[in-house]
């Protein structure tokens, strides 16, 4: 089971190139470690496969959990470098869903828009922006979103804990609601985990990029 199945074609930009193996031990060790901290919190740690059509049940983690994650993303990574894709593993009251070949949705209109860019003169280098998106308890295919003191937890575990990884923390605000929600990303800069500029192949859905584009805010709000 590949990233959309097989609805999906390829194609080749200039891109920012990243070291995935790099990226997927070092959400491992992001998820060990506050799977760690939490405790009994987090007994019933599962992997989820969120993809269109795939019918794999949800395991537990650590095992078979990371071996099974490990797998998605080197299958992932036969096809394409860059794309809008993910898993989530479900920690009690955290979900982690990392995207670690990028968070970036690419459409036919996003692809005219660069192709112009180009033409112009303008710089039309592609950054994949590799992620983990952080949110609270998984609720069926839905989790919730982190109060204001939830995201400075999270943040000063990570600079105590997961300082080596040289993550880049910070709380997104979700909405306009009276009392401040948010989603979290733990980004994978390109100086720490880059492999310099070149052509990367990416991954460009048929026909549903909306819904897809949707997906992230729609799975955590």
């Amino acid at each position: 089971m590949t990233p959309f199945g097989h609805d999906a074609k390829t194609v080749l930009l200039v891109g920012r190139r990243y070291e995935p193996n790099q990226m997927i031990l070092g959400a491992i060790q992001v998820v060990d470690a506050f799977r760690a901290a939490l405790g009994e919190d987090a007994a019933d740690s599962r992997l989820v496969f969120c993809e269109p059509g795939d019918t794999r049940p949800s395991c537990r983690w650590p095992q078979p959990g990371r071996e099974r994650f490990c797998a998605f993303w080197r299958e992932a990574l036969e096809h394409w470098d860059a794309a809008f894709t993910y898993v989530r593993v479900s920690l009690g009251p955290l979900t982690f869903q990392p995207m670690l070949l990028g968070s970036i949705v690419l459409d036919e209109l996003s692809l005219s828009t660069r192709r112009m860019a180009a033409e112009a003169g303008l710089d039309d280098v592609l950054d994949p922006r590799p992620l983990i998106s952080v949110a609270g308890a998984s609720q069926g295919d839905t989790a919730s979103l982190l109060a204001e003191d939830a995201v400075r937890l999270i943040t000063g575990f990570v600079e105590q804990h997961l300082a080596h990884l040289r993550l880049q923390v910070r709380g997104v605000r979700a909405g306009d609601m009276d009392v401040p929600v948010y989603l979290m990303e733990m980004v994978f800069p390109h100086d720490v985990y880059g492999q310099g500029v070149g052509q990367i192949r990416a991954a460009l859905p048929r026909g549903e990029t909306q819904p897809r584009a949707e997906a992230r805010t729609r799975l955590l709000s």
